[in-house]
């Protein structure tokens, strides 16, 4: 606990310095501390430090920053931009040299927060795991604690898995079927990631969005107010009294049976193609501030007071731009995907049997857990084994 205290009070120290004086957010040299006369722990792992850089940063730019400091790309996590490096320089200084660059968000030593058998878990390993979290799970490791309990919890992964290897555990065949199960996702996984790799260019998503003019086009638009009640005779009622002055929204809120009503009736938007023709005819005719005789519709009866109105128009490619930029990027994605898949199905000669899709029947039964029991797939393997009729 004093090194993960130690290292600790050394970032909020770090954060009050960017904070009073500007300076880039960088691990200073630490000596190792002692924690008893006998034994030194690391702080750091030799030699390596742990970049993230920003946002949209390509592959050849980090190359190039990487090359540029006679650096080695050790691991990456390209998804979210994590890169542990082997740096030629001392730890404590190489940060420093890679803050500046732009496309840096931080740098910092490679930490070592927990040793297991000559076997380290450090601050890569830590913000690793946190990125693979889901953004709005991510904000909860923002805390020392909670990063102490996620550390404490990969300790314990290693030790009972490093148990498991001294005993052998790695060699049972159910084991190592669920061990090649994972190994052959992850692998699958990481190359399609290679193979969906896209850059798609300004001058075709200009294409594209000439092309497609109709989808960018937004039709005529009206905000406004709405009271919805059940009968007409309660509409009548309501109307004669916005006549005499009442307040709109006032009356909305005290009868209209609508979710719009706790809002004084106002409804944020209405789209013309998106309601009844005889409505939006109706609605689309009122001026400003006015309000509508009674239009029985299927969930009532309801009065309309018009606000704000905008003409159809086009999108401008400025705000669509990300949008077609994902569109072009999951088309060329499925078609890289399907283009390698027949690839490699005549190279693997790959064979289908489906016919005996339909003559195998296996009993289902609730005592098969292969997510948490390896000893369900054996069973698994029994049961499997009695239905089968004749060898294939």
């Amino acid at each position: 606990m004093r090194i993960f205290e130690y290292l600790l009070v050394t970032s909020c120290l770090f954060v009050l310095m960017n904070l009073i004086g500007n300076q880039t957010l960088v691990a200073q040299p630490i000596s190792k501390p002692t924690v008893n006369s006998s034994t030194t722990h690391q702080i750091f792992a030799p030699g390596e430090i742990v970049i993230k850089v920003r946002p949209n940063v390509t592959l050849d730019e980090i190359t190039s920053l990487v090359e540029t400091h006679g650096a080695k790309i050790l691991e990456r996590n390209p998804t979210h931009g994590i890169y542990r490096l082997k740096v030629s320089g001392p730890v404590e200084k190489a940060p420093f040299s890679y803050q500046s660059d732009p496309a840096v968000e931080y740098a910092q030593p490679n930490y070592i927060f927990a040793e297991v058998g000559g076997k380290f878990i450090t601050l890569f390993d830590i913000e690793l795991t946190i990125h693979r979290f889901i953004p709005i799970l991510r904000q909860r490791y923002t805390q020392p604690g909670a990063k102490e309990k996620l550390l404490r919890t990969l300790l314990n992964d290693k030790i009972f898995s490093q148990a498991a290897r001294d005993e052998g555990l790695q060699n049972i065949p159910e084991v190592q079927w669920k061990i090649n199960e994972v190994v052959d996702k992850t692998l699958a996984d990481v190359y399609r990631q290679r193979i969906q790799a896209s850059t798609i260019s300004e001058k075709e998503m200009m294409a594209y969005y000439e092309k497609n003019d109709e989808k960018f086009q937004l039709p005529e638009q009206i905000r406004g107010q709405r009271i919805l009640v059940k009968t007409r005779q309660e509409a009548e009622e309501i109307l004669e009294a916005l006549k005499t002055g009442v307040d709109f929204g006032k009356l909305a809120r005290e009868r209209s049976i609508g979710p719009a009503g706790k809002k004084s009736g106002t409804f944020v938007m209405l789209r013309r193609g998106k309601a009844g023709p005889a409505f939006e005819e109706t609605v689309f005719a009122l001026q400003n501030g006015e309000i509508s005789e009674i239009i029985q519709t299927e969930a009532g009866y309801c009065i309309i007071k018009s606000g704000d109105k905008s003409a159809s128009r086009r999108i401008p490619f400025s705000e669509v731009e990300k949008q077609i930029e994902m569109s072009l990027k999951a088309v060329n994605q499925e078609d890289a995907i399907g283009a390698k898949k027949k690839e490699l199905e005549g190279k693997y000669d790959v064979k289908l049997n489906l016919e005996f899709i339909s003559e195998v029947k296996i009993p289902v039964t609730e005592k098969l857990d292969l997510r948490q029991d390896v000893d369900s797939i054996q069973m698994l393997r029994e049961v499997i084994n009695k239905a089968i009729e004749r060898p294939y």
